[in-house]
């Protein structure tokens, strides 16, 4: 249920770099955690690029 909920929001946003699978979802005591981390490089100029580290855990209440 998450999985797809998460799913429809990239797809709505056009988030391509992840998708619903990358997303670590873990429950502990009637709540769930979600965690995305991924890294990403974009280059800037010539042979010069950014590397972009993500790393976020929210918490969602279960109902």
């Amino acid at each position: 249920m998450l999985r797809n909920a998460i799913e429809r929001h990239f797809d709505i946003e056009s988030v391509t770099i992840i998708d619903k699978h990358d997303i670590e979802i873990k429950k502990e005591d009637g709540t769930f955690y979600m965690r995305a981390h991924y890294e990403d490089t974009v280059p800037l100029v010539s042979n010069i690029s950014f590397l972009l580290t993500f790393d976020k855990t929210v918490e969602v209440a279960a109902r």
